[in-house]
């Protein structure tokens, strides 16, 4: 399979808050597992439709302040009914940090 990424991405495990604006708000926790320059890859329990604005505030490790970043939903995956419940996922291209 070819890469289509235009940026490396890097593994993260960081807590982050967020609210979508879509045709459903919604706010809750999130946990980002990658991050690039372009977007980053999150779990979260709410379900956002691809095209839907979210604000995100990241709290970096050691790090009093946090980032505040916003951003589209690129993709989105939803929640697993099956063993364990995973959150859904999604793919947030970032339009400000």
């Amino acid at each position: 399979m070819d890469e289509r990424r235009r940026y490396m991405r890097f593994q993260a495990d960081l807590e982050a808050a967020y609210w979508s604006k879509g045709t459903s708000p919604a706010s809750g926790r999130a946990l980002v597992h990658d991050v690039s320059r372009s977007g980053m890859r999150v779990s979260l329990a709410h379900h956002p439709a691809p095209g839907e604005q979210v604000e995100l505030t990241v709290q970096m490790p050691g790090d009093n302040v946090p980032i505040v970043a916003a951003g589209d939903v690129a993709w989105a995956a939803p929640a697993s009914d099956g063993p364990g419940g995973a959150a859904g996922g999604a793919g947030i291209r970032f339009r400000r940090i």
